[in-house]
């Protein structure tokens, strides 16, 4: 059986037209079924568009799923994403922005990954997303 999964995410709206980002995503949601996008900060034009609207990361982490394993996707980490385990518990895949990371907002039992770019990058989390569902898929852990 495959597990829920969330995306849980920072708006990087310095880098592009909120509306492409979020279409981006939605073609994340579709592709691999996830089971909900969790968006930061709230804004208006979002209501009603099949994603959840919050006012910070922090909130839309805590409307996620609980228990869930959750994976912090970070330019570095301690982790990779082969450390992620398979299972049937849901998976909230937790990204910043850009120039964000989401890494401080990790409790103890959280996994963070270091899913580095070799060279600057815009539009980090909607990438990163990408990556690690298709290397999640691939090795099963969904």
């Amino acid at each position: 059986m495959i597990r829920e999964i969330y995306i849980a995410a920072l708006w990087d709206r310095l880098q592009l037209d909120p509306a492409i980002e979020f279409r981006q995503y939605r073609q994340l949601v579709g592709a691999y079924d996830l089971a909900g996008l969790l968006m930061a900060p709230r804004v208006t034009w979002l209501e009603g568009s099949g994603a959840n609207n919050y006012d910070t990361l922090q909130a839309a982490l805590e409307a996620a799923p609980d228990p869930a394993t959750r994976v912090f996707l970070c330019p570095s980490g301690e982790c990779s994403l082969g450390d992620v385990p398979a299972g049937s518990e849901p998976l909230v895949i937790v990204i910043g922005d850009t120039k964000t990371s989401p890494a401080e907002l990790a409790g103890p039992n959280d996994i963070i990954v270091s899913l580095p770019a070799p060279n600057p990058v815009e539009l980090y989390g909607v990438n990163a997303a990408a990556v690690a569902l298709a290397e999640l898929y691939r090795t099963g852990r969904t």
